[in-house]
């Protein structure tokens, strides 16, 4: 009596948290109680597919009979119409019963998976869990490993002394080989946090993982800073190199696509067929983009905005203001663009020196990976996709002061040209209540502007550099921000 796994096709006796247990612990396939990749059911032939939380493909397991199912054939099926193979479902729809102890029908020989290894890479899993949470600061972290290691310390001292007593109560000598080897295999996984109870050895320890991608520290200039001589009293000018992070997309996206199932997601979303616009790929720039239309195309939507890491209603608020560049993929779904799980980030930097350097400096770098991910692209080998990934940028959205700013368009919204889609001046804006075609921007008319350098008849100050890039022009950038255009913008405004 059991279940087939879907992994490696054994029949694994018990109930579903059995088969449970066994794809945590022998495949490493869920994380908490998350899916960590898509499972197809294969149970009687079943082709639904499951990802996200375990309790619906537990609860789905109900409806097959345990037997001894024969082994289930791997399918590469779109995900079932239902969930579609990505079911977040309500915590209330059944009891979300732990799993993460098998019960005690578990078979003997799944313990054979489980050693000092498997426990280091739980316990680094809960570790980074916590760490990944904004709301959790680092030093509690390490004050919650350094007292869970206690409590674990002091559980295994008492197993190990009650297990001594009981081996003397039956005649154990404490030589015998078996009982030695007994506590060798208790003691080898009581400190599952040992190489995590530091922040320095946490970091360490993640920086070892296949998974880790070192930042880049990138030049944007010199600056020149006063300092004081300790010794004369004089203040001098001392040269310094402004820099900002960057974490290199290319082994990025390389890492992202390998690790995940991207590629299989993009490959089941299709446009509309209704000439209904429900997605970035219904528009007609995606449709009559020779580059963006084609499906095994990555398309990413770039997020740049500002944030404060200090009080921002101190006076000196804007001195460690700091910008951050974030990506999703276009090609996702809705429901995993608005996960923060799925939101890269790219680049951090100081907002003042952006202000003092310019965005060239800051995406020259970024601009030369995506030409090359354009033209060369990726190669990447998964279970679900081998071959050449092309790469390239849908969309760019931030606040309408952040994006004006990197489209080099006029920062002052009362200027006679505020508008970065059209050329229609600020007097017409107030009384026009139908789109001019005449007015739209195009790359001619924006370079144009350029070359005029003509601000207050224009609307332009500058090029923008990504410009550069192939197959991108600002002036199709034409995606608002819901939040600051609509959540913090006209919602508020119409809605008191």
């Amino acid at each position: 009596m059991g279940y087939a796994c879907p992994k490696c096709g054994h029949i694994i006796p018990g109930d579903a948290k059995v088969l449970i247990w066994h794809l945590r612990n022998v495949h490493n396939a869920i994380c908490g109680h998350n899916f960590t990749q898509h499972i197809t059911c294969g149970q009687d032939g079943c082709e639904r597919t499951f990802s996200g939380r375990t309790y619906v493909f537990r609860k789905h397991l109900g409806n097959h009979r345990e037997v001894n199912l024969p082994a289930p054939v791997p399918l590469n099926v779109a995900p079932h119409e239902d969930d579609g193979g990505l079911s977040e479902g309500s915590d209330n729809d059944v009891e979300d019963a732990p799993d993460d102890v098998p019960p005690a029908a578990e078979a003997e020989h799944m313990w054979d998976h489980f050693g000092e290894q498997e426990v280091e890479q739980h316990a680094s899993g809960l570790v980074a869990g916590m760490l990944a949470s904004s709301s959790t600061a680092h030093s509690t972290v390490t004050d919650v490993v350094k007292k869970t290691a206690n409590l674990l310390d002091d559980i295994t001292s008492y197993v190990m002394h009650r297990v001594q007593e009981f081996a003397a109560e039956v005649g154990v000598q404490p030589g015998d080989e078996n009982l030695q080897s007994l506590i060798a295999d208790v003691e080898a996984v009581s400190h599952p946090f040992q190489n995590l109870n530091t922040l320095y050895r946490q970091r360490t320890f993640f920086q070892n993982c296949d998974t880790f991608l070192q930042a880049e520290e990138l030049p944007l200039g010199i600056g020149y800073y006063p300092r004081s001589n300790p010794q004369t009293g004089n203040v001098q000018q001392v040269m310094r190199t402004i820099s900002f992070q960057y974490i290199p997309i290319k082994p990025l996206l390389k890492l992202i696509i390998e690790k995940t199932e991207i590629m299989e997601i993009v490959s089941h979303l299709q446009p509309s067929d209704d000439n209904l616009l429900r997605d970035f790929h219904d528009g007609s720039y995606c449709r009559q983009s020779a580059f963006l239309s084609q499906p095994s195309t990555l398309k990413l939507i770039l997020y740049i905005d500002d944030f404060e890491v200090t009080n921002p209603l101190s006076p000196r608020a804007g001195t460690h203001k700091l910008g951050a560049v974030y990506f999703t993929f276009a090609n996702a779904p809705p429901k995993y663009r608005s996960s923060l799980a799925n939101m890269f980030l790219l680049m951090l930097y100081t907002s003042g020196d952006v202000k003092m350097y310019g965005y060239e400096a800051l995406f020259a770098q970024f601009i030369l990976d995506m030409n090359s991910l354009e033209q060369d692209g990726i190669d990447v080998d998964t279970e679900s996709f081998r071959g050449n990934v092309k790469v390239g940028i849908a969309q760019v959205v931030g606040d309408n002061l952040g994006i004006h700013s990197l489209f080099g368009f006029a920062e002052g919204f009362t200027a006679n040209f505020p508008c970065r889609i059209c050329k229609m001046p600020r007097d017409s804006i107030r009384q026009m209540s139908y789109e001019d075609r005449d007015l739209i921007r195009t790359p001619e008319s924006y370079q144009n502007d350029v070359d005029a350098d003509n601000l207050p008849e224009t609307g332009i100050k500058r090029n923008c550099p990504l410009n550069e890039i192939n197959h991108f022009h600002v002036v199709y950038n034409r995606v608002p921000d819901v939040m600051h255009d609509m959540l913090e913008g006209v919602c508020p405004l119409e809605g008191r």
